[in-house]
């Protein structure tokens, strides 16, 4: 079993495979063609950077509300290839404080679709999130649950469109705006993300809703970034609610990479014990 620091920020780096959907492959290409290819381009590589099977990986959530005070939670990441390279498992498990211990946050990526369930001990019963209910609070941080869905899955089915490289501070960052179909429930009528030319990590990403305001902003610190291997890592990002006044602080720690994790562990019945 191997242990390195590797933040689960794969989440959000993997928001670039679409986000570099129109990376220029030559002229011969429909934008539709260059889009694809691109996209399976930097998919591919991505997931190289992913350990081979699995991983365990802790986390905390830092949440201030507009009169500065913070509530913390503590959790831990589960990760998991599924029978396809193409498709994964995320299982989100709360740890502290006391009264949400057990919540948890399951996210099954499948051909064509996503399933997504959240298990509140204090109902006693496990949800399935339906489109209209993706803009609800994850356990009560800045964080929707559109916002989990969207750090950890490919945006092959929505539209984007590779915008102008810019300058993010002192980094080079390619830009891309994706705008969510009608039919995906989604709060937000486009996303905006620098990602970073060097690494593939995300420096900025901004949430517009719909008529247009600026609803959230997610910010990486590239002082956190580094290289193990040909693996690019960070650890701190902060997810800015514009129109709350509130901010989440999400950091994350040390990672089991490639440990047995059972497929039972990935599933509503787990959800409900607990284990």
């Amino acid at each position: 079993m191997q242990t390195f620091v590797l933040p689960g920020y794969r989440s959000l780096r993997r928001v670039a495979i679409g986000l570099l959907c129109a990376a220029a492959l030559g002229g011969a290409f429909a934008p539709e063609a260059r889009a694809q290819a691109s996209a399976e381009d930097v998919e591919r590589c991505l997931r190289q950077n992913l350990p081979k099977r699995s991983s365990v990986q802790t986390m905390r959530f830092d949440t201030r509300d507009r009169m500065g005070n913070t509530r913390r939670i503590e959790g831990k990441i589960f990760w998991r290839r599924g029978e396809s390279d193409a498709h994964s498992k995320t299982l989100v498990r709360i740890e502290a404080p006391p009264e949400l211990r057990g919540s948890s946050y399951l996210l099954l990526e499948k051909p064509d679709v996503l399933d997504i369930f959240v298990y509140l001990p204090e109902f006693q019963k496990v949800r399935r999130i339906t489109p209209h209910a993706l803009a609800g609070s994850l356990f009560g941080t800045d964080f929707s649950y559109e916002d989990m869905m969207r750090l950890r899955h490919v945006f092959e089915r929505q539209r984007a469109e590779r915008l102008a490289d810019e300058r993010v501070g002192e980094r080079d960052a390619f830009v891309v705006q994706l705008v969510p179909p009608p039919e995906s429930g989604s709060a937000y009528e486009r996303v905006k993300a620098w990602v970073d030319q060097k690494s593939c990590v995300p420096l900025r990403m901004e949430f517009v809703a719909k008529g247009g305001s600026l609803a959230k902003e997610l910010t990486s610190d590239p002082a956190t970034f580094s290289q193990r291997g040909s693996i690019w890592v960070a650890s701190a990002f902060v997810l800015r609610d514009l129109h709350e006044q509130t901010e989440t602080a999400l950091e994350l720690g040390e990672i089991e990479a490639d440990v047995d994790l059972p497929d039972r562990l990935f599933s509503e019945r787990a959800l409900a014990q607990g284990n």
